[in-house]
């Protein structure tokens, strides 16, 4: 099968891990993989695995003239490729592709027009705070209800949310993300002194400020532990700021974007999710999959990974004072940091590995050929 995936990007980030891992079991199943995207730092390792990834500008909501761009080099590619499945990780991208098949429609497709999969990875309704912007993106669900012939939820929560803003349940379809949890069995790096540590983009949806106001909570009453944030984004200039002005350069260290997360993970005493919205956040399974005990703010997608008091604790969004009363327990009582550790690995294990996922997108391409043949 002739399959084209469609990022915005392919930068560090939860959507571009969840298409490298779709695309190690498309190649194994023996699938002609090309990607779209305006490429990025995890471009390399898609080309690594034979996989033809093709330049196609990202489209502007606000600009007119980059969205035409994007319509006309999306007929191009896909006149180039002439897949059997289209699978867009983002709606606006997906919408796009989906115009640009539709028109190549009426005998200028070769053949009948291919399925459009679209895969959101983050949750809409609790995206912006200001209402305006909310009430913008609440226009993606529609255009997702049009656009697409089939849809995939990464979480059950998200799946409910699509399905209650009109997604039809027949053409949802909860498909959980997937890691190689092989992957994640390494040695452990006991570390002198105590590693608090997350993984992430530096955005606003990560709550990276809340992990650092949590951190100077800690730091101020107890000495000795390290904090570390991995991952490279906008407010880097901003976070730095703000550790400056707590006086904790020396003890919170922005790592920058790391190709080692498995190694990495192994060294953190504390892994810490501090999102304030998610969908279904990959860093936060590699911890698991790693025995890493975990403390997440309970947003959805995390919420559905971590039971509290069985697989991790959950502490409210944007509330330092509950993340740093956590991350402590944790650091104190070890005994119960080996009992979540355990039991976040074997629900990992047990429902969110790459193989189940692969096989589950495979299928729904093929249905979606089927679907679309009668």
């Amino acid at each position: 099968m002739r399959t084209l995936l469609v990022y915005d990007h392919l930068d560090t980030g939860g959507a571009q891990t969840h298409g490298l891992a779709l695309a190690q079991e498309l190649l194994k199943a023996g699938h002609t993989l090309s990607i779209a995207s305006r490429g990025g730092a995890m471009e390399p390792r898609f080309t690594q695995l034979g996989v033809i990834v093709l330049r196609w500008p990202t489209p502007s909501r606000a600009n007119p003239f980059k969205l035409a761009r994007s319509f006309f080099c999306a007929r191009q590619i896909l006149h180039a490729v002439r897949p059997d499945v289209i699978h867009a990780h983002a709606v606006l991208p997906g919408v796009i592709f989906s115009l640009a098949a539709r028109s190549r429609s009426g005998g200028r497709w070769p053949g009948r027009r291919p399925p459009i999969v679209i895969t959101p990875h983050r949750s809409w309704d609790s995206l912006y705070r200001s209402t305006w912007r909310n009430m913008l993106s609440q226009a993606f669900y529609p255009l997702l209800r049009l656009t697409a012939d089939e849809v995939i939820a990464i979480s059950t929560g998200f799946y409910h949310e699509l399905t209650r803003h009109g997604i039809p349940a027949e053409r949802c379809h909860l498909i959980r993300n997937g890691i190689d949890v092989n992957k994640y069995d390494v040695p452990a790096n006991t570390p002198t002194s105590p590693v608090v540590g997350t993984i992430g983009r530096l955005i606003e949806q990560k709550g990276l400020d809340v992990f650092i106001a949590a951190a100077a909570l800690i730091a101020g009453h107890r000495s000795g532990v390290e904090f570390q944030i991995a991952g490279e984004g906008p407010l880097r200039a901003t976070l730095e700021q703000q550790i400056a002005a707590q006086g904790l350069a020396d003890r919170i260290h922005l790592l920058g974007n790391r190709s080692d997360v498995p190694d990495l993970l192994r060294q953190f005493s504390v892994f810490v999710s501090s999102s304030r919205w998610e969908g279904m956040p990959y860093a936060l399974l590699e911890a698991l999959a790693a025995r890493r005990p975990v403390v997440a703010t309970q947003v959805l997608g995390s919420e559905e990974l971590i039971q509290d008091g069985v697989t991790g604790l959950l502490v409210p969004p944007a509330d330092p004072t509950a993340l740093s009363s956590a991350i402590l327990k944790l650091l104190d009582d070890r005994t119960l940091a080996q009992r979540l550790a355990e039991a976040g690995r074997g629900l990992v294990e047990r429902e969110y590995n790459q193989q189940a996922m692969a096989a589950q997108i495979m299928q729904l391409y093929q249905q979606a050929n089927a679907r679309r043949a009668t």
